[in-house]
Parts: C-alpha cells; sequence; structure tokens
C-alpha cells in the first residue's frame, strides 16, 4: 500500500519548507496578507520572493519588537540590554580587526 503523500505532515528527517508556517493563521499573518495584496494589486511593490516568506519574515520581526517592547517596559532594564548589545558589537569588530 502506497501511502499518500500529505503536506501538512513533515518528515523529522527535513527541515520544514517554510520557516515561517509556524505564523500562519495568526491575526498578524492575515493583517500582513491583506496590506500586502493591497499593494501589490495597486502595484506598489514587486514582490521577488514567494509571499509566505515576506509575510512570514515581516510577522516575525513584529512579533519580535512587540515582544522587546513587552519584555523593556522598564527603562532600566531597556538601557541594560543595549549596552550589552553594543558592548557585543564593539568586541566582535574589536576581534576581527586583530586577524
Amino acid at each position: 500500500m502506497v501511502d499518500k503523500f500529505d503536506p501538512m505532515v513533515q518528515n523529522t528527517n527535513t527541515k520544514p519548507l517554510n520557516p515561517y508556517t509556524r505564523y500562519k493563521n495568526t491575526d498578524e499573518w492575515i493583517i500582513i496578507s491583506h496590506l500586502l495584496d493591497e499593494l501589490i494589486k495597486n502595484q506598489d511593490i514587486e514582490l521577488k520572493t514567494a509571499p509566505e516568506y515576506v509575510i512570514g519574515y515581516l510577522v516575525e520581526k513584529l512579533l519580535n519588537k512587540v515582544w522587546q517592547a513587552e519584555l523593556f517596559k522598564d527603562e532600566d532594564q531597556r538601557r541594560k540590554y543595549i549596552n550589552r548589545q553594543v558592548e557585543e558589537k564593539y568586541w566582535q569588530v574589536k576581534s576581527r580587526s586583530k586577524t
């Protein structure tokens, strides 16, 4: 008996085809999808990448920003985080310049 291919079932030995599938059917996905459709129909933009990747990327970035905003409501926490990021970049650049 031959098993039917089910695109919704992912083989655990392979990567998912689209890394953003987890965001599908979220409110953010639906909103961004509609906005992107409007831009395309109005010929304001032309996509060179599959819409699912563009939408997924935007949703992921949006959710990360929302998460960061929630995480850093406290100004002191936000400042410490930014300082850590700047320090890490400084040491990355410094270590590259030695080579």
